[in-house]
C-alpha cells in the first residue's frame, strides 16, 4: 500500500535485487477498514519470486481466499476480528497457500492461542490496520513478548511477524523479543529519499542485526 502504483513492477525488482524475502501485499475493503487499496486482479498479475504475504483487512475473507492466485510458499493472512469460522477458513486456505492470522491491537492476545497449532503466521499489529505512516505502539513489545513465550511453551512452530510503524531500531528489540518477520513501509523504506538508497540502507542494517 505505500508503493508507488505505477511504478510496482520496477519497485518489485528492486526488492528482489536486494534479495528481500516476501512482498507484503495489503487488501482493504472500505468495510473492515476504512480505506480501500490493491485489488484481487492486480495481486494475481504480481509475479515474484518474493513469497507474496497477502494481508487480507476484508469482512468477505472467504470470496477474497476464493479469487486470488497463490503459490504453496504464500500466506493468506486474515483478521482474527474479521471471521466466524476461523477453522474452515484455516482449513481452506491451506489447500493454496501457507496460512497467517493478524490481531488488531486492542485485541486479546489469547485469542489466537486456539489456532496456533493450525497457522504458519500470526501478524501482531503495531498500529490500528487501514493506513500508513501511524507510529508504532509500544504496548507491542509486550505483545510478542507474550506470544512467543505461548509458541515456545507448546514447542509450535509459527513465524511471528509485526506490522506498523516499525523502524530499523524496533526491529533490533523485537528480534530479540522472538519475532522474525516485519512489514516494512513509511518508517523504513518509504521515508523520505530515495527508494533505492533506503533499501541499499535496510540490506546493511540486515547484515549486522
Amino acid at each position: 500500500m505505500c508503493g508507488q502504483l505505477l511504478a510496482l513492477k520496477e519497485e518489485i525488482s528492486l526488492l528482489e535485487k536486494y534479495d528481500f524475502d516476501w512482498l507484503h501485499l495489503d487488501v482493504m475493503d472500505l468495510n473492515f477498514v476504512p480505506n480501500l487499496t490493491l485489488g484481487f486482479d492486480l495481486i494475481n498479475q504480481i509475479k515474484s519470486k518474493m513469497s507474496k504475504d497477502i494481508h487480507l483487512m476484508v469482512k468477505n475473507v472467504a470470496l477474497a481466499v476464493e479469487r486470488l492466485q497463490t503459490k504453496p510458499t504464500d500466506y493468506l493472512t486474515f483478521h482474527l476480528e474479521a471471521a466466524e469460522h476461523i477453522e474452515s477458513l484455516i482449513r481452506k486456505i491451506k489447500k493454496k497457500a501457507r496460512v497467517g492470522l493478524a490481531l488488531k491491537p486492542k485485541t486479546a492476545l489469547k485469542s489466537v492461542y486456539p489456532y496456533l497449532k493450525y497457522l504458519d503466521l500470526v501478524l501482531v499489529m503495531s498500529v490500528e490496520p487501514g493506513f500508513a505512516g501511524q507510529k508504532f505502539m509500544p504496548e507491542t513489545y509486550e505483545r510478542v513478548t507474550s506470544l512467543a513465550a505461548e509458541i515456545k511453551k507448546n514447542k509450535q512452530s509459527v513465524i511471528i511477524g509485526v506490522d506498523g510503524g516499525v523502524s530499523p531500531e524496533k526491529i533490533k528489540k523485537l528480534c530479540q523479543l522472538g519475532a522474525s518477520m516485519f512489514v516494512l513501509g513509511t518508517s523504513t523504506l518509504y521515508n523520505k529519499g530515495d527508494f533505492e538508497e533506503n533499501l541499499r540502507k535496510f540490506t546493511a542494517f540486515r547484515k549486522i542485526l
